[in-house]
């Protein structure tokens, strides 16, 4: 729950309108979007990515081992900050999850407005 707290939290101060979760061979990459570049901004290891998906997962209401795709809208605040966030989920090659979150609209202070 930190984790994933951490990430969006970060992601919505500076702006970013898309976050992508993608699982690498021994790890899990965390990208953002901001001023329409797809940026890598952390690398996690593998153990803590599936973590992350499981959460994502538990939070659209499926059990964490599940194999998707799922996609769903979510509220979520964190870090003084309140999202309305659209996420999709899917099964990446090697049957690891990766995720994509839309930011669709955040509010809180110190951030930078990523409403679309």
């Amino acid at each position: 729950i930190r984790l994933l707290d951490l990430v969006l939290s970060e992601a919505i101060r500076a702006g970013a309108h898309t976050l992508e979760f993608r699982a690498a061979d021994d790890s899990g990459l965390v990208l953002w979007d901001q001023d329409g570049t797809l940026t890598q901004r952390m690398r996690l290891p593998a153990d803590a990515h599936s973590r992350l998906m499981g959460r994502l997962k538990a939070l659209l209401g499926h059990a964490p081992g599940s194999p998707g795709p799922f996609e769903g809208a979510l509220t979520i605040a964190a870090e003084g900050l309140a999202a309305h966030l659209d996420v999709r989920i899917a099964t990446e090659s090697g049957g690891s999850a990766g995720a994509t979150i839309r930011i669709l609209h955040a509010t809180g202070p110190h951030h930078a407005d990523a409403a679309t």
